[in-house]
């Protein structure tokens, strides 16, 4: 399959020019203890980078898979960005009380509903922030989604 191909970058051969090839998870019995590590909460939804260059969206899965046609509200929210950012982010579909639920994102009855949590902003105009310290991004992320366009918050179950 194309999509499974890499270049010996890393990167789908599929992809865009402008994806960023996803870190990815490591499973462990334990988180380490050391300093320097930093845990994400797993929200039980898809990864996704959002791509946002002067209103245009595009929404790609970390194999550099186009799903922009699946998550109309993560479009819309995101079309209202400014400028250009690429967002490291993953999509959930949640319940009354905003718990992800996998089952209703997996079954694409919700698509329409769908929202993204950022965790991470990778780009921002034409600086490219992955140098930067992971504690900086992480307050420039968390600043700017609620500047930009995040209405829903993902809640901890």
């Amino acid at each position: 399959m194309l999509w499974r191909m890499r270049t010996s970058r890393g990167r789908p051969k599929n992809a865009p020019p402008a994806f960023i090839p996803p870190c990815r998870p490591t499973v462990a019995k334990r988180p380490p203890d050391e300093p320097g590590w930093a845990h994400e909460l797993k929200h039980d939804g898809y990864r996704l980078q959002i791509h946002v260059r002067d209103g245009r969206v595009r929404l790609y899965t970390m194999n550099g898979s186009d799903w922009s046609d699946r998550y109309p509200r993560v479009i819309e929210e995101a079309a209202r960005i400014k400028g250009a950012a690429i967002l490291d982010a993953e999509v959930v579909c949640l319940d009354d009380r905003g718990v992800p639920q996998f089952d209703t994102l997996h079954s694409r009855t919700a698509d329409q509903e769908a929202v993204a949590c950022a965790f991470d902003l990778l780009m921002r105009d034409d600086d490219d922030l992955r140098r930067r310290p992971l504690i900086e991004r992480k307050a420039w992320t968390a600043r700017f989604t609620a500047a930009s366009f995040c209405k829903a918050k993902c809640v901890r179950a």
